[in-house]
């Protein structure tokens, strides 16, 4: 987790505050837009906070995912020691970066009540429950794409581009409900948009969470079958992943 944790960070001691200026950059450019379009959330609540518990969650989805892939690729020197395992690699990278994030959200929701966008939080079990629920998403996705991603290096733009359709599509940083038929029938059955949606029913007293995406047991459902498969998937193609192709 040591070793982790500094390439995570780099040798600079400027990276550890990219770590939080990064989100907040991206919530700044977004309101600036959408102030820009005379674009509200329309959802009860302020663009700050509506984007701020969209990207900062995403950020953990995306860790679990597109961060995660590389792990056979950025830790080979290890496979030395016998008693470690990709899956020990896996989990030590997984909790350096969980933590990482909940220390970016809590601080960025905290100056944003500060500058003047307070909030009441409705349900704190709820809001957890779905903000770990989206990175076991994440790393279920990780666990499948990482012997792909350790095998074939063009993997690597292939995982980039489904993350950032994710983005755009599961209500981290739009409402859903600015859209109509069938579109909302499809986007109901990504498992993202239910957690985005009970994350901030949870998070915040005045957001009004539509019906339609609030179904958590299935979107759990899909969850948990998605960390088994990747499981399965990475044990059985641990050694693949390391020959040549």
């Amino acid at each position: 987790m040591l070793s982790d944790f500094q390439k995570r960070l780099g040798r600079n001691p400027l990276s550890l505050a990219w770590v939080f200026l990064l989100p907040m950059v991206q919530v700044i450019i977004l309101v600036s837009i959408k102030a820009a379009l005379n674009f509200s959330s329309d959802e009860n609540i302020s663009n700050v906070l509506f984007l701020i518990s969209g990207i900062v969650p995403y950020f953990l989805f995306h860790s679990g995912f597109a961060k995660m892939t590389p792990v056979f690729n950025v830790h080979k020197r290890l496979r030395v020691f016998q008693p470690v395992q990709s899956i020990h690699i896996f989990t030590a990278r997984a909790l350096i970066e969980a933590i990482i994030n909940i220390m970016v959200f809590t601080i960025l929701l905290l100056l944003a009540s500060q500058l003047g966008h307070p909030f009441l939080i409705e349900d704190f079990g709820q809001t957890v429950l779905a903000y770990t629920l989206i990175y076991l998403t994440g790393l279920g996705l990780g666990l499948f794409f990482a012997p792909l991603a350790g095998r074939f290096h063009f993997m690597d733009l292939v995982v980039q581009t489904i993350s950032r359709v994710i983005f755009f599509t599961s209500g981290f940083i739009f409402p859903i409900r600015v859209l109509s038929e069938p579109y909302l029938t499809w986007l109901s059955y990504n498992p993202l948009v239910h957690y985005a949606s009970i994350m901030r029913d949870g998070l915040f007293t005045a957001y009004e969470a539509d019906p339609m995406f609030t179904n958590l047991p299935y979107a759990m459902g899909c969850t948990l079958w998605l960390v088994f498969i990747g499981l399965v998937f990475m044990k059985r193609f641990e050694g693949w992943a390391y020959e040549k192709p």
